[in-house]
């Protein structure tokens, strides 16, 4: 018997098992992962049911539920602390500037970007940033300005400002503004550049947008401005060689000087500073005295403007003929563009305190109410559509004023019916103004005009009383008095508006209605 084996054989190796089907069957219904890990080969396992069993690496069996809690903490965690990094979506100072991307029209007149318009944009920004930063620190612990451009950050700011669309300019002003509201701008610098083969000059326009939050009213300041000179776009073509940026820079940089001071004075007049706004304007045409075009007109209006609060009879006397200044500041605007709505207004504001200040009987023979009818008129005839409904609302407003004027003067001097007509159409064209100064809420502008309505009724009141007629009279004098009341209640509307609560409320509406009341109570 021999002992040989054969070399396919093994000695003592088991026969192969045949396994059976109902095993099989059972193996594949098993819902398990098995896989090797480490350099030993280690199995692990997880079973079909994850959060009811393990994984085993060598001999440590580690739960997997508490393993995917601490993965999604730890998620969780890293997905907070990236959103803390990230900057605000909206500005938090108490004054906001923002300059957007200047963009530049195409051959075919479409807003494209361009290269040159964002380096623009960032060189006028970090101007403004060093002017503001440069403020006081008493202004600047009031005011706590602060100015964004797209070159922050992610960490500074998580909001693109891009470029402001718009085919007019009536239309770019109303993107800048809801680009404001959204991220609680008050000033808004923005436009587009011409084709690089025109003849044309870069201008930016300066949007300042009435901010709710502020809960005061921008008046005459609501609106787009070209604040300053253009600079030629054959110049803006050649950027990158020394000489042309030289030039550029410097250009930039009296924008940047002028815009900030700008920003400044506004932030005095919406807070009724009117004597601080004054010589920050002043100081800011000082700067651009060189200069041309409109960027004159604007300072004009607004130095004119101050000028024209100061002379309220209601404002302190310091010895200065603020009407004639601002006589003086309203011509020098209009010389410069004779279409200016703004300045015709400012004028025939001029004319009107002048032909206040005069005895009712003296008004028809003097030149000042004419005058008033007239630059009030020149604005409704002037006032392009860019300019907003606030200025023909202001003329409007403007007209009432001069008819109760002229009223008044008629009935004294024995034409009640001229002076009947005359209150009518003032109160025509003061109620007109409700609406729209009301959605817009324009409290400084609409108290004025509920005191205007208040004054047309108690002059046509005390006109019926005249001609015994008591219940027109008393019709009248109810209506005053309602008017009085709305006009005062613009003060806690616009609480921060000293000049809307000093020169406005307390010294006209209040002892106004009081007068009223009087003599409502003397009918019954």
């Amino acid at each position: 018997m021999s002992n040989d084996l054969t070399p396919t054989e093994a000695p003592h190796s088991p026969r192969p098992r045949k396994s059976s089907p109902r095993q099989s069957e059972k193996t594949s219904r098993v819902d398990e992962i098995s896989g090797t890990i480490g350099s030993n080969n280690q199995g692990a396992i997880i079973g079909k049911n994850i959060f009811q069993n393990i994984i085993i690496i060598g001999k440590v069996k580690i739960p997997v539920l508490p393993i995917l809690v601490l993965i999604g903490l730890v998620i969780a965690a890293a997905v907070f602390f990236g959103l803390r990094l990230l900057g605000p979506d909206h500005m938090t100072g108490s004054f906001n500037l923002a300059v957007a991307e200047f963009g530049q029209l195409d051959a075919n007149g479409r807003v494209v970007s361009s290269p040159n318009g964002p380096l623009i944009s960032q060189r006028l920004y970090e101007g403004l940033k060093i002017e503001l930063d440069s403020l006081s620190p008493a202004d600047r612990a009031n005011f706590q300005p602060q100015v964004w451009q797209d070159s922050l950050d992610i960490t500074q700011k998580r909001v693109k400002i891009g470029i402001i669309p718009g085919d007019t300019p009536q239309a770019r002003l109303a993107a800048a503004c809801s680009l404001g509201q959204k991220i609680n701008a008050n000033v808004v610098i923005y436009g587009n550049l011409p084709p690089d083969l025109s003849s044309g000059t870069f201008i930016p326009e300066f949007a300042v947008c009435d901010n709710v939050d502020l809960r005061v009213d921008a008046d005459e300041i609501v609106g787009a401005h070209q604040l300053i000179q253009g600079i030629p776009v054959q110049l803006l073509s050649q950027l990158g060689r020394p000489g042309t940026d030289l030039a550029v820079n410097i250009k930039i940089n009296s924008w940047s000087g002028t815009v900030s001071l700008f920003s400044i004075g506004i932030m005095y007049d919406l807070q009724g500073r009117s004597d601080l706004a004054l010589g920050v304007f002043q100081q800011a045409r000082e700067q651009l005295k060189s200069g041309a075009g409109s960027a004159g007109e604007v300072l004009w209006f607004f130095i004119g403007r101050e000028e024209l609060t100061l002379a309220s009879p209601t404002a302190a006397r310091d010895g200065v003929d603020h009407l004639a200044n601002a006589q003086a500041a309203f011509e020098e605007a209009l010389k410069i563009n004779p279409s200016y709505a703004r300045a015709h207004i400012g004028l025939g504001g001029v004319f009107f305190s002048r032909a206040q200040l005069l005895q009712p009987v003296d008004r028809l023979k003097s030149a000042d109410l004419a005058g008033a009818f007239q630059e009030y008129q020149s604005a409704l005839n002037s006032a392009p559509d860019s300019a907003g409904a606030l200025i023909d609302t202001k003329a409007h407003l403007g007209l009432a004023a001069t008819w109760i004027l002229e009223g008044a003067a008629q009935q004294e001097s024995n034409q009640p019916a001229k002076a009947s007509d005359s209150y009518d159409r003032a109160i025509q064209s003061a109620s007109a103004a409700v609406q729209p100064l009301t959605e817009t809420k324009q409290y400084r502008a609409l108290a004025l005009v509920y005191l205007t309505l208040g004054e047309a009724y108690q002059e046509q009141g005390n006109l019926k009383l005249q001609q015994v007629d008591k219940d027109a009279s008393r019709t009248f004098l109810k209506k005053a008095s309602d008017s009085y009341n709305l006009c005062i209640q613009q003060k806690d509307a616009a609480f921060t508006d000293q000049t809307l609560a000093d020169n406005i409320v307390v010294p006209l509406c209040i002892p106004y209605k009081k007068d009223t009341d009087a003599s409502l109570a003397a009918l019954n």
